[in-house]
């Protein structure tokens, strides 16, 4: 009868001495992994969280942090788009990796960058154009992406694609991004030609746009004598602005920096000057003929002095009053002739 209890002491003793080396011990720290994240491109600066964490890629891309299990990575991991230098920054395109996980050792971060560039603009001879001509700059980034910047934002740096990543079978790579200029709109016409300059961000931070800016030279002259008339001209710009250009003393004018495209001029002068459209493709003379009052007063007495001739031949008797031109019959005869 005594045994009976200490059997099944023992026993109840034996599973409270099992139960407490199977339980973990209060107060023990969960286990933790190290995640490594490389960037491609290496990339150093470039910023990252976990859990709210902050932590960085030092020489080569390369960032390390310790973590605890849970829930998939891809809920906790995220990329912060960093400057990551001085007219450098960089922003996380995609993983590469299973962020589906809880626990991963390894990760590749893709990155796009982006890299301020300065524009400067010029004419055909090299020299500099203010950039406050500029209304508006487009360019197009060989993915596709196009850029666009209003007349405010053109004299400062622009932020363009540089570096993109693309997979391959050997896993993810760097690839420089090409930028083309597609327009750039000076006086409402468009004065570069389609993706004819074009750049690499990374390797070149500023960059010199060539504008087709033209030089037209005008000459105002008397339509029937050929001297030289008029105080100056008056241009019509593609965008509709009119203005207003004096001649010299030689009744000629030059008005360079003019963007391509379709003007109208007119010409201010004593007579009659027609508004007449340009095409500027190029350098251009552009010979302009104003009908003077002196032209305009020769023209009508030349039109009046033939149709009184044409009037006097079909009907002298019409002159009668001129006695010179018509003398009087007399006695049948015409007075003066024998």
């Amino acid at each position: 009868m005594t045994l009976a209890p200490r059997v099944i002491g023992t026993v109840v003793a034996l599973l409270v001495i099992g139960g407490a080396a199977s339980a973990p011990a209060l107060g023990a720290p969960p286990s933790t992994s190290v995640l490594e994240v490389r960037t491609v491109p290496p990339l150093s600066g470039m910023r990252f969280t976990l859990d709210g964490r902050r932590f960085t890629t030092r020489g080569g891309g390369v960032a390390r942090i310790t973590y605890s299990g849970g829930s998939p990575l891809r809920d906790r991991l995220h990329g912060v788009a960093t400057v990551t230098r001085p007219g450098v920054r960089a922003s996380l395109a995609r993983w590469y990796g299973d962020l589906d996980r809880p626990r991963q050792t390894r990760l590749i971060a893709a990155l796009n960058v982006d890299y301020a560039i300065d524009f400067t603009f010029e004419n055909l001879h090299g020299q500099r154009i203010d950039p406050t001509r500029v209304e508006f700059l487009s360019l197009r980034s060989s993915p596709g992406v196009i850029t666009e910047a209003q007349a405010a934002s053109v004299s400062g740096p622009l932020w363009l694609q540089g570096v993109r990543v693309v997979s391959t079978p050997n896993g993810p790579l760097a690839k420089d991004v090409l930028q083309s200029i597609e327009r750039v709109r000076v006086d409402g016409a468009n004065v570069v030609n389609r993706a004819q300059q074009r750049f690499f961000p990374r390797k070149q931070r500023a960059f010199g746009i060539t504008l087709l800016l033209y030089s037209a030279r005008f000459a105002a002259r008397d339509a029937l004598f050929g001297f030289p008339i008029g105080s100056g001209v008056r241009l019509r710009h593609p965008d509709g602005r009119w203005t207003y250009h004096p001649f010299t003393s030689s009744g000629k004018l030059v008005v360079g920096g003019l963007a391509r495209g379709e003007y109208w001029v007119e010409v201010k002068a004593p007579g009659l000057s027609f508004l007449r459209p340009v095409t500027l493709s190029r350098n251009q003379d552009v010979p302009l003929e104003v009908l003077s009052y002196v032209d305009i007063g020769l023209t009508v007495a030349i039109l009046v002095v033939t149709a009184l001739g044409l009037l006097y031949i079909g009907r002298p008797h019409l002159f009668s009053f001129l006695g010179v031109l018509y003398p009087k019959r007399r006695g049948g005869r015409v007075a003066g002739r024998v």
